[in-house]
């Protein structure tokens, strides 16, 4: 059996392993419905916004340049909300979680995809938030960068 799409594998991790604490505290139907809440937004809304801002030829057979503007603007109004959101409750749910890394993820490579995240001030904060946090993420961002930077590294 395959499983596929960011929604159903991180429930399938936080239900597989609940010491892990992937989620938030699920308390009630309503804390498990904010949390298929926003998976479903981060998955549904945002990311398809970055996806055109990133790479806009994977939406259109036509010019890019309307696609791509047309992200950007559509994901001002989510990174808005999200902005508003976090500065709200410190986090998406109120306590650090994969839906935060998640967010976190989506603004990042809106932002390598030229998106300047003006007036955004919590979500522009959130890597170092999470990294104080969760040490796991910020051991995981280090090791992305080292990677990174010696594939940028010319060979000789």
């Amino acid at each position: 059996v395959n499983l596929s799409e960011n929604p159903a594998i991180l429930t399938y991790l936080a239900d597989a392993y609940p010491e892990a604490g992937i989620f938030p505290a699920i308390n009630s139907p309503m804390d498990r419905a904010q949390v298929a809440s926003a998976l479903a937004f981060f998955s549904a809304t945002v990311q398809p916004q970055v996806r055109g801002m990133f790479n806009p030829k994977r939406m259109t057979t036509g010019e890019t340049d309307g696609v791509r503007d047309m992200a950007m603007q559509l994901g001002k109004q989510s990174f808005d909300y999200a902005d508003f959101r976090i500065a709200e409750n410190g986090w998406w749910m109120g306590v650090p979680s994969i839906l935060d890394i998640y967010l976190n993820w989506a603004f990042d490579i809106a932002g390598k995809a030229g998106y300047e995240g003006e007036g955004h001030s919590h979500l522009l904060g959130l890597t170092d938030r999470i990294g104080r946090a969760i040490p796991a993420f910020a051991t995981v961002m280090k090791s992305e960068l080292d990677l990174y930077q010696h594939l940028m590294t010319p060979q000789a």
